[in-house]
């Protein structure tokens, strides 16, 4: 492909891109955006409006990668700049450093790899850190294939995501002595920069969201081989575990039979599929898998196996141009088939934020589930306050989460709403199994019936 064309494909897929995640902004729930995105940009604008990272203006929080939070927050702080008020033009400047990862992504890609990149990134939770982090290690591996010096891609990579040393480390195994200890020492600087920052700033080394979801993977109850069934449970996930395969036996084949004889050593080739698919394989089991999850391996394995195409066989790279389209046109299927899915919803949920906004003139509201794009849609007229504490502070998480003293924190800090996201809730209930009386409170208002994503209930406590 000339460059000139080359230039204009990606620009176009980047301008595809904008405006399929952009369109979606405006409906709820999103389709796009996961729950834990709008966490980042609503966090990001509220640390530009109180100068201290925040989530909802009040408690100070750690629940971040701090990487891209730091590059949302300063996108948010030039965007006050231009606009003070419209949410907008905000989210136009925030969902800028996105489109930049998977530009990058989509750099010197064939037509058949980019669409399947094009399609991913729909799929593995847009604006998340992942993305990025997915970026810098496959840039890594890119770096390794050339013999180049991979250390700073490996140091923004772990930098991004702590738990991307665990791929890092493995990719160790792949280079000679002397450069196994460089990058040894790459990796420890990263995490303890991470660690030492959020020591730093909020009085520990870890942040309250990697403790809180340590702490539900070491209580599984019913083991890691449930998690393992629970992530193969839903169409989505089968599609990205389905991207995932596809890409491996292709990049084992394009090995193979390519002529880049240096990856044909056994060892250095399994420690390579590995290094790229330890972080899915870590989260399949200790975690209830997000789609965001799915996105340095998928990113990392597009790089790689566009990287081989360009030497393969004609007969090779036409076999993998009909499998990439045709998983990029089952990624389109299923796109539509959740929009169509979804489309029941949108209307619900829009409704919802118009006329809750409408009762709530800035107060300060408690969501335990679902906190994000709530958030992100009342940002205007409420601040929400996460319950479940990933977007919290380590006190509140101390205080009230282990002590269950949801009720004693609502009150003590007069909170006087909050708002039920979850099918069937009893309005009373804050949260699961911890209920106000009925005369205590009173249902403000309540989302359209039958809609399964937005079980939306507005309750005012009545001091």
């Amino acid at each position: 492909m000339k460059r000139s064309l080359h230039i204009f494909v990606v620009s176009f897929s980047i301008l595809v891109l904008g405006l399929l995640t952009l369109s979606t902004l405006s409906l709820g729930p999103n389709p796009i955006f996961e729950d834990d995105a709008f966490f980042y940009w609503v966090g990001a604008l509220r640390t530009v409006e109180t100068g201290f990272p925040t989530f909802d203006g009040f408690e100070q929080t750690s629940g971040f990668h701090w990487l891209w939070f730091t590059v949302l927050t300063f996108i948010a702080y030039i965007s006050s700049i231009f606009s003070t008020s419209s949410l907008t033009i905000k989210s136009i400047f925030l969902i800028f450093p996105s489109l930049i990862v998977w530009g990058a992504v989509f750099r010197g890609m064939s037509l058949s790899v980019m669409s399947l990149a094009l399609i991913s990134a729909l799929f593995v939770g847009f604006s998340m850190e992942t993305a990025m982090a997915g970026l810098f290690f496959g840039i890594a591996l890119l770096k390794m294939l050339e013999n180049q010096s991979s250390r700073i891609w490996i140091f923004l990579a772990v930098l991004s995501r702590v738990d991307m040393l665990i791929p890092a480390f493995i990719l160790t195994l792949i280079v000679t002595k002397k450069e196994r200890l460089f990058l040894i020492f790459i990796i420890s600087c990263a995490v303890f920069l991470s660690v030492i920052f959020n020591q730093i700033i909020f009085g520990e080394f870890f942040s309250i969201s990697s403790e809180i979801k340590a702490s539900r993977a070491l209580n599984i109850s019913a083991g890691y081989f449930a998690n393992f069934l629970e992530n193969f449970s839903s169409l989505g996930n089968i599609y990205r575990y389905s991207i995932v395969i596809f890409l491996n036996l292709n990049l084992y084949f394009l090995i193979i039979f390519g002529n880049r004889t240096h990856t044909r050593k056994l060892l250095k080739c399994l420690c390579l599929f590995l290094a790229i698919n330890s972080f899915l394989i870590f989260h399949t089991f200790f975690s209830i898998l997000r789609d965001w999850y799915f996105a340095p391996s998928i990113i990392s394995l597009l790089l790689l196996n566009n990287y081989y195409l360009k030497n393969a066989s004609i007969l090779i790279s036409k076999l993998s141009t009909y499998a990439f389209n045709l998983l990029s046109v089952a990624g389109i299927i299923l796109l539509i088939s959740y929009s169509t899915y979804f489309a029941s919803s949108w209307k619900s949920g829009n409704e919802f934020y118009k006329n809750a906004c409408k009762i709530l003139e800035g107060d300060r509201v408690f969501v335990y589930d679902g906190s994000g794009k709530l958030a992100w849609n009342l940002f205007k007229c409420a601040s929400i306050t996460n319950g479940d504490g990933l977007m919290n502070s380590h006190k509140y998480y101390n205080e009230t989460i282990k002590n269950n003293n949801y009720k004693e924190y609502l009150k003590n800090n007069n909170i006087r709403f909050y708002i039920t996201n979850v099918d069937n809730a009893e309005y009373y209930c804050p949260v699961e199994n911890i209920c106000f009386n009925n005369s205590e409170v009173r249902l403000r208002l309540q989302s359209t019936e039958g809609s399964k994503f937005t079980s939306y209930q507005l309750v005012e406590i009545l001091y």
